[in-house]
């Protein structure tokens, strides 16, 4: 009777760890474990291959890594410690369920009051990101609507002047997600 019993409570509890949700991959000070301020190759040895490497128009002398298979962007400006990484990954998630492709709705019931919108992204008032300390929820629309997105197209972990910051969020390749 105790064998079964035993039995029961173990499986029990394995079937409610394969329920959990799976551990928040962005996270107020990381995206997907890159913290902020490292050189790039930190970031490479983390994300692996395939990787780019770019030479942004703006900001001017800036570079940006682009690791296509894990969909995550870093940006570097001249002083080669990265200030952004950004994830249009939609299996990326914060510890409230929100990610690349949730509804901006869904964004603003996870947040409520404590989300901002990004005065930048902001022409009269249609809101092309969101801000929650420093995690930035891109909702960049692209052709054939423009406008702001009714998704989450990129989230980013940043440092320094949101303007720069929600710019890069924004670009059309790292919010490349394709949302139903």
């Amino acid at each position: 009777m105790r064998r079964a019993a035993l039995v029961i409570v173990s499986a029990s509890v394995l079937v409610a760890a394969a329920f959990a949700a799976p551990a928040a991959t962005i996270q107020p000070r990381s995206i997907a474990g890159a913290k902020l301020g490292l050189r790039a190759s930190a970031y490479k040895r983390l994300f692996g291959t395939p990787v780019r490497k770019d030479a942004m128009r703006f900001p001017t002398s800036w570079t940006r890594l682009v690791f296509t298979k894990r969909k995550v962007a870093v940006y570097f400006p001249p002083n080669g410690k990265a200030v952004e990484v950004a994830t249009w990954n939609a299996n990326d998630k914060t510890a409230r369920g929100i990610g690349p492709c949730s509804s901006i709705l869904r964004l603003k019931a996870a947040y409520g009051t404590s989300l901002k919108r990004s005065e930048p992204s902001t022409i009269g008032n249609r809101v092309y990101a969101y801000t929650v300390g420093k995690l930035i929820f891109a909702a960049a629309g692209r052709d054939p609507k423009p406008g702001p997105s009714k998704h989450v197209t990129a989230v980013a972990l940043y440092s320094g002047p949101l303007n720069v910051a929600a710019f890069l969020a924004q670009q059309p390749e790292t919010s490349a997600v394709r949302c139903a």
